[in-house]
């Protein structure tokens, strides 16, 4: 099969493409290398094709979804750090949302249909959790 992966040079992203290579299948993996997430000088030596891009440019997209007929999409791009997020929302939210729109409007226009969409959750969608303040008071 051949298999698309957002976010694919991040850390669940190239051991999913190791784990699906192994198995005999053929990955494409997009991801922008973000220094916060890749360091200064990211390696990009793998066993398989990224694209170096950003999941908001269609273009882009639209252009691998023509030269490829991918079978099953993996959605793992997204911009992370919860304490960021409030930093930076409207970033965070253009990646994240606008984003996954980009992908599925792509996937809209191209001739080719994947027979799956995975779509990835985190922790980060409901946050840290329940716990007790220095009062004793639930929060």
């Amino acid at each position: 099969m051949n298999i698309f992966i957002t976010g694919a040079a991040g850390f669940i992203g190239s051991r999913l493409a190791k784990s699906l290579i192994s198995l005999g299948h053929n990955v494409v993996g997009l991801d922008n290398y973000l220094s916060q997430v890749h360091g200064d000088n990211p390696d990009k030596n793998t066993e398989f094709e990224i694209v170096d891009g950003d999941i908001r440019d269609l273009e882009l997209l639209s252009k691998l979804f023509a030269s490829h007929e991918f079978s099953i999409i993996y959605h793992l791009a997204a911009e992370t750090g919860t304490g960021q997020s409030f930093d930076e929302p409207t970033r965070y939210a253009d990646v994240n949302i606008l984003g996954t729109t980009k992908l599925f409007e792509a996937i809209r226009l191209a001739s080719h249909k994947p027979q799956k969409i995975i779509l990835a959750g985190t922790r980060a969608v409901y946050g840290e959790g329940k716990y007790i303040n220095e009062a004793g008071i639930d929060v």
